[in-house]
């Protein structure tokens, strides 16, 4: 069977499976006015996990 992931940098995938938490955290603290101490984060991980395309997603929700 071939492995459906390819790896690529940043890109966003078309949906997030299994990421509603961290999205709904990661959000609130993005819109607490600086009040959360969860706004400071490290995004850690292997390879290929997704950090880069949780930050991306962010900063396309922010621009609008």
């Amino acid at each position: 069977m071939l492995n459906p992931f390819t790896p690529s940098f940043g890109v966003l995938p078309r949906q997030f499976a299994g990421r509603t938490n961290i999205l709904t955290e990661i959000g609130a603290a993005l819109t607490s006015e600086g009040s959360d101490p969860a706004l400071t984060a490290i995004f850690v991980g292997p390879r290929g996990c997704g950090k880069t395309c949780l930050l991306s997603y962010f900063e396309k929700e922010s621009a609008g």
